[in-house]
């Protein structure tokens, strides 16, 4: 039986669900261009005006995640065909699940492309001009992680919890090890639920 986490987008702010985030981290295996854009991005646009442009790439293969869940290939694919057609974005760290429903804070990265390839997605992502910071962080190694912040959709089968669907709400940066992920390793782990209230319990699987 398939169940989701959350019965409705508008009701989000009210608890009514469980977010759940999705680790990854940068890959350096990849070049950009090997990402297809998403229709209707114009890059040149993107990068005006800054003197130091910054993209990069994340990687998230399917699998089981340090809690057991198993991410099944048509999740993650559902993220990348969100992506790769409407493109996503991305903050510094997850919004209040309180205020989702209206809050606009200012994004840090434009995810502009993703491509399904050998059971892992690949996320495009092009760091906003204005945020200075994030890119020194990135590029000396300070910031390596990202978490996917959305809603999934369970089914209980052959003894485990699968996720079969995913509603994306942002691809958002994380501190240094934040999800208990080793260094260069790519996984796939929640990093916390948010539970009734929109509370986030400790995360047990850092």
């Amino acid at each position: 039986m398939l169940f989701p986490t959350n019965r409705l987008v508008g009701e989000m702010a009210q608890g009514a669900g469980d977010f759940v985030r999705l680790a990854a981290t940068l890959t350096g295996e990849m070049k950009v261009e090997d990402v297809p854009l998403a229709p209707g991005v114009d890059l040149a646009a993107l990068k005006a005006g800054d003197t130091e442009p910054l993209e990069v790439i994340v990687e998230v293969p399917a699998g089981r995640s340090k809690r057991k869940w198993n991410y099944l290939p048509e999740a993650l694919q559902k993220i990348v065909g969100e992506v790769s057609s409407k493109t996503a974005t991305g903050f510094l760290g997850h919004q209040d699940p309180e205020k989702v429903d209206h809050e606009f804070p200012n994004p840090v990265t434009h995810w502009v492309g993703a491509v399904w390839r050998d059971g892992k997605a690949y996320f495009r992502g092009v760091v906003d001009s204005a945020a200075k910071d994030l890119k020194r962080w990135i590029r000396a190694g300070r910031i390596k992680q990202v978490s996917i912040f959305g809603v999934p959709t369970l089914k209980q089968a052959n003894g485990e919890t699968q996720v079969v669907d995913y509603q994306l709400l942002s691809i958002d940066w994380t501190p240094l090890d934040r999800a208990g992920m080793a260094t260069r390793i790519v996984a796939v782990g929640e990093m916390d639920v948010i539970g009734e209230g929109g509370k986030a319990p400790v995360d047990s699987d850092g």
